[in-house]
């Protein structure tokens, strides 16, 4: 699989597009162009693209494969 570079950054790092969406729901954002950090510990998605899910707080961390599957992490 290949992901474009964008040149705006120094150096070049890799983004592809991405959609948000509640678990188990639809995509509602989207598609956005996110960073590919593969050391990252963690995911940062701006609040203002959150706020659009109307979702309410919730502790769970759930995961979606790029074929819409969705799972409860542990």
């Amino acid at each position: 699989m290949r992901f474009p570079y964008d040149s705006n950054y120094f150096p070049p790092a890799p983004f592809v597009d991405i959609h948000l969406g509640p678990p188990e729901q639809s995509f509602l954002v989207g598609p956005l162009p996110a960073f590919v950090d593969s050391g990252a510990d963690a995911t940062i998605v701006p609040i203002r693209y959150v706020r659009l899910l109307q979702t309410q707080a919730d502790d769970r961390k759930f995961l979606r494969s790029q074929w819409g599957e969705g799972r409860i992490a542990r």
